[in-house]
């Protein structure tokens, strides 16, 4: 019952009971007052049959003051009952409908307010006010997710930098080394023209190196920033697409590709004849296909790098038709244990018996070497796309990688 049908009814039958109860203190009175009265009243008959009551006296005293002013001290008592009524029903009512949702939202606006956002707001209760608190659990809610990404964004961005920071410190090093033995030995004369060569060739290099750093940083920059772009496409092109990026990225590195695309449960077929888990069956999904092509191709590159003779890619639909995922597998060592945990990390290489995962930069294709960020970027292009990534070792050996992509139209 909302709240303005819930007060016209209460309010109605507080009205109610109040007249109904000054209407027998009415009566109350009149028959105390007749009481009052009667040794004041003389029984007359007027006619053969007919009596009526005569007064005989006037009563004094307090007892005279009920019998002349009884009207008036009725009808207060009346007023006071119906406005008792009605102020009782006002309390009744705030305890009924008002005052646990009012509590709630009071305590839950201070909590937000201290930046604590972990409780729930919930009210059993369907009118507008159980409304409110719905809506303010739901911005809640919304709060807490965009501090809780805010609060990963900002974790993420520490940990790139001090891993950055922990990478620019050996060509910095390098760097001052070789000007400190320049600055010593020019001055003497004591550096021939190819040794100087030598020298300026080395610190090239790892100017070189600063230089890429700062390009994969600058392209992380750019994907972090970059929105989800979400469109309505059929598994079946989504699949061929990925198919053709893996056989570019193996084409001609001796590595044997097989691709298959698997659909699991009788997923539904939007403006197509066929019926549900058909071949001829078009299954529709919400998906951002550059942002897919771009984790799938990081996966493929990295699997190529490391498989000894066959990398194995999968595209498979799940069965509650809520998300897809992209396996990619090879027959190379796998990840070690440090790689299984760290493989995600920002600028983790590992050795060469990583998978290799771990070292493709993935950074828009720049060519700037490998820093280590490939999985680390799939893995945040995932989160973007309602995912993640999960690095393992397969069951027959070899690193197995599943990029997982909710497909749901997003609201």
């Amino acid at each position: 019952m909302g709240l303005r049908s819930a007060l016209a009814l209460s309010t109605a039958a507080a009205a109610l009971v109040g007249v109904t109860a000054a209407m027998a203190v009415q009566g109350i009175a009149g028959e105390l007052r007749n009481a009052l009265m009667a040794p004041y009243l003389q029984d007359y008959e007027i006619a053969p049959g007919v009596n009526t009551y005569i007064v005989v006296g006037q009563p004094d005293g307090v007892i005279g003051f009920i019998v002349n002013y009884g009207d008036l001290i009725v009808l207060a008592l009346m007023g006071l009952i119906i406005g008792g009524a009605i102020a009782a029903q006002a309390v009744l009512f705030y305890r009924w409908k008002l005052k646990r949702p009012l509590a709630v939202l009071k305590q839950a606006s201070e909590k937000i307010a201290e930046s604590d956002l972990d409780f729930t707001v919930s009210v059993d209760q369907r009118d507008e006010l159980g409304q409110l608190c719905v809506s303010f659990e739901t911005m809640r809610g919304a709060l807490e997710k965009n501090f809780r990404e805010m609060w990963r964004a900002a974790e993420e961005r520490r940990r790139i930098n001090a891993a950055f920071s922990h990478d620019l410190r050996t060509p910095l090093a390098v760097l001052r080394g070789y000007t400190d033995l320049l600055a010593a030995c020019i001055p003497l004369g004591k550096y021939s023209p190819e040794k100087m060569a030598d020298t300026v060739g080395a610190m090239s290099v790892q100017v070189n190196r600063l230089v890429r750093y700062t390009e994969c940083m600058s392209a992380l920059q750019r994907l972090e920033d970059m929105p989800c772009s979400w469109k309505r496409i059929s598994f079946g092109e989504l699949s061929m697409r990925l198919r053709e990026t893996a056989e570019i990225v193996c084409g001609g590195t001796g590595r044997r590709l097989e691709f298959q695309a698997v659909r699991e449960g009788p997923w539904p077929a939007e403006g197509s004849a066929a019926p549900a888990g058909s071949e001829n069956e078009t299954v529709w999904i919400w998906a951002d296909a550059e942002l897919t092509a771009q984790v799938f191709e990081n996966l493929i590159t990295n699997a190529v790098r490391f498989a000894e003779t066959k990398v194995t890619a999968e595209c498979r639909l799940d069965p509650e038709g809520q998300a897809f995922c992209l396996v990619v597998t090879d027959d190379g060592p796998g990840f070690t244990e440090e790689g299984l945990r760290r493989a995600a990390d920002p600028f983790y290489r590992g050795g060469d018996n990583t998978g290799g995962q771990a070292e493709n930069d993935g950074a828009g294709g720049s060519g700037s070497g490998h820093f280590g960020l490939g999985l680390h970027i799939s893995s945040l292009l995932c989160e973007k796309h309602g995912g993640g990534l999960c690095v393992e070792n397969g069951a027959g050996g070899g690193a197995c990688l599943t990029a997982r992509f909710a497909c749901v139209r997003p609201e």
